[in-house]
């Protein structure tokens, strides 16, 4: 796992790849390895196999409020809104106060045409942060009657994950 952290720091994605499988093999209870690995796919934009690897995280660490949040996010750019939307759900059933959970969720909706329950959500993230732009954002696109595009705007913790686990290996 040590050894795909530092292939990915240097730029070396495909090797830090067959890194994560190796220690996931060495090790098949190491959720980390599966975590990092779906990490260094989505720097790949292999999006999909992403998700069918945080989908196995998920069986390790299934309380883990992020990975919900971002396989929610991931399966929003693969056109699965109804799954995301569980996904974003279980984050906030973990992490209540998760502001970009219920923006993601609030912008799920909005691209459902569930206006109220976007609403809902975005007025959520005010209360937990008053001053988030993204949700203020939303609300006046809701306001002036403006349409959500599939797939944008979705608050994703695995750049901040991305960074810190890859960054944080120095």
């Amino acid at each position: 796992n040590h050894l795909g952290i530092a292939l990915v720091k240097q730029g070396q994605l495909n090797e830090a790849l067959e890194e994560f499988k190796k220690a996931i093999q060495c090790n098949p209870d190491y959720a980390e390895s599966y975590k990092n690995l779906g990490l260094a796919l989505i720097r790949q934009g292999k999006f999909s196999e992403a998700i069918a690897w945080y989908m196995k995280t998920l069986e390790y660490i299934p309380e883990d409020a992020d990975l919900h949040n971002d396989l929610g996010a991931l399966l929003i750019l693969q056109g699965k809104p109804n799954e995301a939307i569980s996904h974003f759900r279980k984050a906030l059933r973990f992490q209540p106060n998760m502001a970009k959970a219920h923006n993601n969720l609030g912008l799920a909706f909005a691209q459902q045409g569930r206006i109220d329950q976007a609403i809902e959500h975005f007025l959520e993230v005010l209360k937990i942060n008053p001053n988030h732009t993204e949700a203020r954002s939303n609300l006046e696109l809701i306001r002036k009657g403006g349409q959500f595009p599939q797939g944008v705007g979705f608050n994703l913790s695995w750049h901040q994950q991305d960074k810190d686990v890859f960054d944080s290996h120095s």
